[in-house]
């Protein structure tokens, strides 16, 4: 992917930017700064990947945009110098495992996870010592240190595949409870001959790991944790998690804008699902929900996700109306347009990730691939 040289069309990123925005004042004021951000990835020999829940100002000039997997799939490709990464730390990480001789920037070290945050790799030590047989598998959304400890790693999108093909016939799931739970209640009848479990929570107070079976819907307690804890309790997005704490608030808007489709992201809570404000078929990965609007004839979709994948959803659906309540991650905002541009000019912060967890890291996710 030797594209930093891009062509864009500014008139048309003005058109689909005030789309978007329907704010005439700040186009304006953001174009001089994504035009110099176009001109020093040139000038630097930078490739910009952006991910779907960055700023559309970002989006709409990035050589690729796209969720986790196809970000870590694109970071492959890159045959310039530099990596720009407009995301969060692990992606940043996974493109310099999986791309080592490129430089990969990452604008801001504040742009963390809650999902990532929720794993240490010593609650994955703990959970083998109890489950020695089973396959410990990491949802994609982790740090090069969980990925280092697990088997392999898996995204909402290749998950039955993986599960199939390991030989193991118990299988754990971590960090996200609410991912992993939704996944589960949607591919039970396609796996076969596998315990699923899945990690539910941490509990700071009496030192706990808690894990799920989702089959039997009862907790697994595992005492006696020593380690390094978890900065969250759970590895649930806390977006999806806000998204999904008033359903009443989901009914409100369906009362408001009678949307055609209602689609939400894998992440979100069971609960809504279980409480019919969502159906189990219309939940996927974030290229699934752009996949399940383009291929429906809806004129209006409510879409529970990230609000500013609604950028990315209208930048290849023309004709159907966009509805969010509108979840902003706070750490995919600590990327802006300026310290973007410091990012380039003074070449910070670069991310790499030392041995022994890169190559340990690195086998995970070949795995997966």
């Amino acid at each position: 992917m030797n594209n930093n040289h891009k062509t864009i069309d500014w008139e048309f990123v003005e058109d689909k930017l005030y789309h978007y925005r329907k704010d005439w004042n700040h186009v304006q004021s953001a174009l001089p700064a994504m035009r110099k951000i176009v001109n020093l990835c040139e000038q630097e020999g930078a490739t910009l990947l952006a991910h779907y829940y960055q700023l559309p100002e970002l989006q709409y000039i990035a050589n690729s945009a796209g969720d986790s997997l196809k970000l870590c799939l694109d970071a492959q490709k890159v045959s310039t110098p530099y990596i720009l990464f407009c995301g969060v730390h692990f992606m940043a990480e996974s493109a310099s495992i999986l791309n080592p001789d490129k430089k990969v920037l990452l604008p801001s070290l504040e742009a963390g996870c809650s999902i990532a945050e929720g794993m240490t790799p010593d609650i994955i030590q703990h959970i083998r010592k109890s489950f020695p047989e089973a396959a410990v598998l990491a949802y994609i959304n982790t740090t090069s240190a969980t990925k280092a400890e697990v088997d392999s790693i898996f995204t909402s999108s290749n998950a039955e595949k993986i599960l199939n093909n390991i030989p193991n016939k118990q299988v754990i799931l971590l960090p996200d409870p609410n991912l992993s739970e939704n996944l589960f209640q949607k591919m039970k009848h396609k796996i076969s001959g596998k315990e699923v479990l899945y990690y539910k929570k941490y509990d700071f107070q009496n030192k706990f790991v808690y894990l799920r079976n989702p089959k039997l819907q009862q907790d697994i307690v595992l005492p006696f944790f020593k380690g390094q804890e978890p900065k969250t309790p759970t590895g649930a997005c806390y977006v999806h998690e806000e998204l999904s704490a008033s359903p009443q608030m989901i009914e409100a808007y369906r009362q408001k804008y009678n949307p055609d489709l209602v689609i939400g992201h894998f992440e979100v809570n069971p609960e809504l699902v279980r409480g019919n404000y969502l159906s189990l078929d219309k939940i996927g990965s974030t290229t699934d929900m752009i996949r399940m609007v383009k291929d429906s004839k809806a004129k209006k979709a409510l879409m529970l996700t990230e609000c500013h994948q609604g950028a990315a959803i209208m930048n290849e659906v023309k004709d159907v109306e966009i509805i969010t309540p509108c979840v902003l991650c706070k750490y995919m905002k600590k990327i802006s347009l300026d310290n973007v541009i410091e990012s380039l000019e003074q070449k910070k912060h670069l991310i790499t990730v030392p041995e022994p967890t890169f190559s340990k890291a690195k086998r995970s996710i070949e795995r997966m691939f």
